[in-house]
């Protein structure tokens, strides 16, 4: 069990630096594209964000926000898949979070 929970750890230590990478990557995209003035893909999204949000402090990285929230959802169902009551009670934590 406690081999196991070692593993678990260094699998999330070693993938933070892929997941930051990601996340800088995404940002760092959606900076040049605005750079740009590549307003296509903007276009698309304007029915399923709502203009509040766009207009908000967290409107420019509404996507990165809600692809780094998808990630934690996804990293606590597999790696808890035998740990109920943890993968409950963190998920609750993730949605009172965002």
């Amino acid at each position: 069990m406690e081999k196991a929970s070692t593993i678990i750890c260094l699998s999330l230590i070693a993938g933070l630096p892929i997941i930051l990478a990601f996340i800088f990557r995404v940002v760092w995209k959606m900076r040049q594209a605005r750079a740009q003035g590549e307003s296509k893909s903007n276009e698309s999204y304007k029915n399923i964000v709502s203009s509040q949000v766009k207009e908000g402090a967290v409107g420019e990285y509404w996507r990165a926000i809600i692809l780094i929230r998808w990630t934690a959802t996804n990293i606590i169902v597999i790696f808890l898949r035998d740990h109920p009551e943890m993968q409950v009670s963190l998920l609750l934590s993730l949605s009172v979070l965002f």
